[in-house]
């Protein structure tokens, strides 16, 4: 089946001498300037940056607690980074570790009422610090990968055990990637400078709460900067999450909605609006049920940076001499838009609209691959994309520069009737392969010009 790739830009450098700077800058919203559906800060959210250097040319990696990002933040802060830093926008990758507890700058998450402005500017501002104060603490580095396992992510697309629809619930036979990929940013004397962490989980065990937090990836990040007395910086990205739940998941969303439906409907909402309950503010919680969840985050980010430190630990070769590339790509791929409703478990009704471009590109450091896409994919495009991949050392990072396509699920993932699949814009047999053709395609013109 067709589809429409565009030529964006490439960039390429000579390999070169490694330097690496790094910075983390505090981007939690201010108590008097929460976004529409927040009531309170659970923990800080950050922006962390790490920018490199070969002497040739620069890339940056900046990574955000946050659900995700606009386009428009993405085209501004790249402008801003660009000018800042003196590197191509192909060679930036901003991506967002997708906690639902901290709203993209510019809209709430999945909230229609106005943001604060105070909120958006710290956000944006906290972002662009963190690369410019990154880039002036460039010192000379070493750059290394490997990868573990961590066995927390489960297949979320299930069949209900009673009424026998779709569901969101635990499938255990289903495609998942236990995959932990690390990339190490090490001093010439070995000291730790940067953690880069890949990992294919949702980060939503914090959505309904009302509060901001950064999740089992902030959690993991604070951990392991801990353990490395503040002197390195952990910057944690999704990888094809969009079908992907934390295993253990009953003391979060479920638990938390289950709080809030009979308060919001006695309210007058209807039980079952899904985004209604989420903005919900005036439930009463039980604290214990919030502080056992609260327990079984800070639990997986120390269990995620153990693995992460293991894997560290266990990367012997790395490199000071490395070539940087970047490309970017806009595919575009027919559209549809539903005419009907429902979350979930009955089928949808579709008619053709728009195409829907979907943006992706390639960052290469050396002969580690960060292959990346607008949009929140289903484990078994990552899973395909890794088996076809020219180059073994290979991170897939999704949520990344931007926000253009929502979810995109593999072509086999479409006979579902899940809430992913039912939302996709994008018509069933395009994108899966045009993401993996592009994304080989940009790894291979990498590797042999």
């Amino acid at each position: 089946m067709s589809h429409h790739t565009t030529l964006n830009s490439v960039s390429s450098s000579d390999p070169g001498t490694l330097q690496v700077g790094t910075a983390k800058v505090d981007i939690t919203s201010p108590a008097d300037a929460l976004p529409p559906g927040y009531t309170s800060v659970h923990d800080p959210v950050y922006a962390r940056a790490i920018v490199i250097n070969n002497g040739t040319t620069r890339a940056v990696l900046l990574g955000a607690d946050l659900v995700g990002m606009v386009d428009d933040a993405y085209a501004e802060l790249t402008q801003q980074i660009t000018q800042e830093v003196g590197c191509p926008p192909e060679n930036i990758l901003i991506s967002c570790t997708h906690t639902h507890a901290s709203p993209r700058p510019g809209a709430g998450f999945r909230a229609s009422a106005p943001v604060d402005p105070r909120y958006v500017e710290r956000v944006k501002k906290g972002l662009f610090e963190a690369v410019r104060q990154a880039n002036q603490t460039l010192q000379p580095a070493r750059v290394g990968f490997g990868t573990g396992q961590f066995h927390m992510n489960v297949n979320r697309d299930a069949i209900h055990p009673e009424s026998r629809t779709w569901y969101q619930g635990a499938n255990l036979d289903g495609p998942s990637d236990k995959t932990l990929s690390v990339i190490k940013f090490v001093s010439l004397s070995g000291e730790p400078i940067a953690v880069y962490i890949n990992y294919a989980m949702h980060a939503n065990l914090m959505y309904m709460r009302n509060q901001i937090g950064g999740d089992f990836p902030g959690a993991c990040a604070r951990y392991l900067e801990d353990v490395y007395d503040e002197k390195l910086v952990a910057i944690w990205t999704s990888g094809a999450a969009g079908d992907q739940n934390p295993l253990y998941i009953r003391l979060g969303e479920p638990a938390v909605a289950a709080m809030k439906r009979s308060q919001f409907a006695a309210a007058g909402g209807d039980p079952s609006d899904v985004h209604g309950i989420a903005q919900f503010t005036d439930a009463v919680l039980d604290p214990k049920i919030l502080d056992r969840g609260t327990r079984l985050i800070d639990s997986i980010g120390l269990l995620m940076g153990e693995e992460v430190i293991r894997v560290m630990e266990t990367i012997r070769r790395t490199a000071t001499q490395t070539k940087i590339t970047g490309a970017l790509r806009t595919i575009s791929c027919p559209g549809r838009r539903r005419t009907n409703t429902g979350r979930e478990g009955s089928p949808g009704i579709y008619e053709d609209a728009e195409p829907i471009d979907v943006r992706l590109g390639l960052l290469t450091i050396g002969s580690i691959a960060l292959p990346w896409v607008t949009a929140e994919l289903f484990t078994p495009i990552g899973q395909r994309l890794k088996e076809q991949s020219p180059m073994q050392q290979m991170v897939l990072v999704t949520l990344a520069n931007g926000s253009s396509a929502g979810y995109i699920p593999d072509d086999s993932a479409y006979e579902r009737q899940t809430f992913q699949v039912l939302g996709s814009r994008i018509k069933k047999g395009y994108a899966e392969g045009a993401i993996v053709d592009t994304l080989v395609d940009l790894m291979d013109e990498s590797l042999y010009g």
